[in-house]
């Protein structure tokens, strides 16, 4: 049987020898070791993401995105019993008693003595009664502003929360009492793990601490009462997943590097024996089960491997992704569509009776790899760069010119005002500059090794690459010699110039409107209410419209900053963004994992939906 929908969390039941997996919909999929897909749960009303799943004994806990917390059986995957988000709460806690539940990915949910313990959607911990489903207690949220992305009850008497801003907790869920609180990030504590071996705790970063905030990341350990902690960084990106060998003896921890780092634990003092990958795409989670090791890809792809990499098999999913839509630059109603399996063009426009038009004119399929960022020339080719290291510039039917192998996978790619030439950064920490026609290599140069992850044209002239870290260097010709490091407070994801000279970047920080005369920032939309990363944006006559990794588009005026619409319903990770006013009708469209792009009538800054189609 194939697989439906994404799956975004896989969980190994020993007690069962089976797999469990979550995904985008709110469903839950069993599979047997060998990745056949056994059983799916049927749809409920409650059918938002599930990012928090544990098993015991005959039975499934979950909560999902918005706070909801249900109970399957095991063998069937039949839901038993749901709380509903909203109303699994202690009102005495809230603010407001019109308060709504908050979505978060967190993924904290464990089981202690016979209890379920987990976030709700207002951050509180509730505890339930693993039989009965009773709710026994509500108490205040462990941590104000946080949610709890971790519990690790592996030892019965040490019980350790990790929090999404960077905190654990060790005490004791029965009691509710955790006297210790220590930093050991500035972000997600995604995984904790007991190490018998050794009796000491293990701990992913999701972004590093302190001066290796966004630059530098990996694991951390800890004794039983939180003293000893150490770090050992070994790359740029998110760690998500951290498993043991039956015997502890080696640690096997996975990043969204798309590399398997792993460690020799016979010793406390550990090694780094070998490193797995990389794989074809990001890991989002990780199981070990039996010497082999049960990867997840972000795309959706689950894979079975040995201890060495060796690949013994693989679910049946295609991961795709509507990964931007860039317009031509001198036909805004034809967009050049970067997807996981290539390129391809459509038109769209105003249809009958208020609707929007769609037409899919013709794809492109170079086999080079997933297709992050494409930029159209004025003759109707295009330059793009891919997952596999690669940039290429391609004739407007499809025929390669040139192609570069790059070192490190890119990640941005921008071309100068008059076409002549395109500025790519990669996660290396190089940035390259080519000649658009030839193809030749005009400045190659290299970061401190820290990962670029935007590069731009000023519209004088100016180049700019931005680090993972905030760091956005603005050079004429040298590189190694900026005119100007302006810091902004998070990761950056996309550099967005517009034709009337205005100048914005979107990241985690929201979208901002820079003025690079003053090298300051004019204007913030978007950190008010979306959770997760910012991923882009567009501005659209008078108002701002922002997509989110929470699932979430958020729109505001333009001039007020001041928020006007909110949608939580999209169907997966949105990434790309375009739009335009036609006849005075402004039209919006959102493309995101699945292949899916959504049409919107915007009218008074509230965008409508109109309809949802999908690319091949």
């Amino acid at each position: 049987m194939n697989i439906p929908d994404r799956i975004i969390r896989i969980i190994f039941s020993s007690s069962h020898d089976v797999l469990i997996g979550t995904d985008v919909n709110g469903r839950l999929h069993k599979f047997d070791l060998s990745l056949n897909l056994i059983a799916s749960s049927k749809t409920t009303e409650y059918n938002e993401p599930i990012n928090a799943v544990v098993t015991e004994g005959d039975y499934i806990f979950t909560k999902n995105r918005r706070g909801s917390v249900a109970k399957y059986g095991i063998e069937t995957l039949q839901p038993l019993d749901v709380y509903d988000e909203f109303m699994l709460r202690d009102e005495d806690n809230l603010f407001d008693r019109d308060e709504e539940p908050s979505p978060t990915a967190a993924r904290g949910i464990g089981v202690a003595n016979g209890k379920l313990f987990t976030n709700n959607g207002y951050s509180e911990l509730v505890v339930i009664d693993i039989e009965t489903f009773e709710l026994l207690e509500i108490r205040k949220p462990m941590y104000p502003d946080a949610f709890i992305d971790n519990i690790c009850t592996e030892n019965p008497n040490r019980h350790v929360v990790g929090q999404t801003n960077g905190i654990i907790q060790i005490g004791n869920l029965e009691s509710g009492e955790f006297p210790i609180e220590k930093s050991i990030d500035e972000n997600n504590i995604h995984w904790i793990r007991y190490d018998k071996r050794h009796e000491r705790f293990w701990a992913t970063q999701d972004a590093g601490e302190g001066d290796n905030e966004f630059k530098d990341n990996g694991v951390v350990t800890f004794e039983l009462d939180g003293s000893n902690i150490k770090d050992r960084t070994f790359t740029y990106d998110d760690v998500e997943a951290l498993e043991f060998d039956e015997e502890h003896r080696f640690i096997y921890v996975g990043a969204f590097d798309g590399n398997i780092y792993v460690f020799d634990n016979e010793e406390k003092d550990f090694k780094l024996s070998r490193i797995i990958g990389p794989l074809k795409y990001q890991i989002i989670n990780m199981c070990y089960a039996k010497d082999h090791l049960y990867v997840l890809l972000q795309n959706g792809e689950l894979i079975c491997m040995d201890t060495y990499g060796n690949v013994k098999d693989n679910s049946l999913y295609q991961g795709k992704c509507v990964w931007e839509m860039t317009p031509h630059p001198e036909d805004e109603n034809l967009l050049f569509v970067a997807k996981d399996n290539g390129i391809e063009k459509i038109r769209y426009g105003e249809g009958k009776y208020g609707t929007v038009n769609v037409e899919r004119l013709e794809s492109h399929r170079h086999s080079l790899g997933i297709i992050k960022r494409v930029r159209p020339l004025k003759d109707g080719s295009y330059l793009a760069i891919t997952q596999n290291k690669y940039a290429m510039m391609v004739s407007r039917n499809g025929d390669i010119k040139w192609f570069k192998t790059l070192e490190g996978h890119p990640r941005s790619l921008e071309v100068n005002s008059d076409y002549s030439n395109a500025l790519i950064g990669t996660d290396a920490g190089v940035i390259y500059e080519f000649e658009i026609e030839t193809g030749n290599l005009l400045e190659r140069a290299e970061t401190t090794g820290t990962a670029i992850w935007v590069t731009g044209y000023t519209k004088d002239g100016r180049k700019m690459y931005g680090t993972k870290n905030g760091d956005l260097h603005f050079y004429d010709n040298d590189p190694n010699k900026p005119l100007h490091v302006m810091q902004l407070d998070g990761v950056p994801k996309r550099w967005v110039n517009y034709p009337e000279g205005k100048t914005y970047i979107i990241g985690t920080f929201g979208f901002l409107e820079l003025d690079l005369e003053k090298y300051e920032v004019n204007s913030i939309w978007g950190m008010d209410i979306l959770v997760n990363t910012k991923e882009n944006a567009l501005v659209l006559g008078n108002h701002v419209h922002i997509i989110s990794y929470g699932y979430q588009m958020a729109s505001y005026t333009y001039n007020e900053q001041e928020f006007t619409a909110l949608h939580e319903n999209l169907p997966d990770f949105p990434k790309a963004i375009a739009g335009k006013i036609e006849n005075g009708n402004e039209i919006l469209l959102i493309g995101g994992r699945g292949n899916y792009i959504n049409a919107y009538k915007v009218q008074n800054g509230v965008p409508y939906k109109v309809r949802e189609f999908y690319l091949s």
